[in-house]
């Protein structure tokens, strides 16, 4: 879990602070936007955290969906504790554990928040004229 902080204009990102904790890796990553896109979230790993095109399209490479629900059922499989561990050190899974459970609640928050504002923003009866 690392912290993105937001950029710029984001409608999907209202009600969510400046700067959050929340999940990300890139093993493949947004490096660069189309023309008239806007980065809207970034971290220090990766520089387009969250984009959006005008009011149209928006998107976000961070994984508000992780929670300590999803990594438990992620690490019931003894093999993604083994890789997961391989790849971040001994005992990296039940530390990410640990925090996630610790953090839980805020997790929920970002994921509630962010989905709300994407529902609100792209299905809105303001739209559907």
């Amino acid at each position: 879990m690392l912290p993105v902080e937001r950029v710029g204009d984001g409608a999907e990102l209202d009600g969510l602070p400046d700067r959050f904790t929340c999940f990300h890796w890139h093993e493949a990553e947004v490096q660069s936007l189309p023309e008239g896109a806007r980065i809207t979230a970034r971290s220090v790993d990766c520089a387009i955290q969250g984009m959006a095109w005008g009011d149209k399209a928006s998107s976000v490479q961070f994984h508000p969906e992780v929670s300590r629900t999803v990594l438990n059922d992620w690490f019931a499989e003894k093999s993604w504790i083994t890789l997961y561990d391989d790849l971040q050190g001994e005992d990296a899974s039940l530390r990410l554990r640990n925090q996630a459970g610790a953090m839980d609640a805020e997790l929920h928050r970002l994921s509630s928040q962010l989905y709300s504002n994407w529902m609100a923003q792209h299905f809105s009866s303001d739209r559907q004229k």
